[in-house]
């Protein structure tokens, strides 16, 4: 019995994919996402720090009003 041979596949074309804006190729989409990575990490850092000098602002003024009491001659408490 003779060997049986293969049916021929036709192989279609590979489509060729234009990048564009609406559809970027992976390594523009991954730079992309690395970039609003890098902003986002950016705008949490800049909130932190102002965070950070608001919550030390009240510190300080508490620590302020506190002295301004204890010095104070006025104070009806102690009185």
């Amino acid at each position: 019995m003779p060997p049986k041979s293969k049916p021929q596949q036709c192989k279609t074309p590979k489509l060729v994919i234009i990048p564009t804006p609406e559809n970027p190729t992976p390594s523009e989409f991954s730079t992309a996402i690395s970039r609003t990575t890098v902003a986002q990490i950016s705008a949490l850092e800049t909130l932190t720090h102002v965070a950070i000098d608001y919550l030390v602002a009240i510190a300080k003024s508490s620590a302020s009003y506190s002295l301004l009491n204890l010095v104070s001659p006025k104070d009806e408490r102690r009185s």
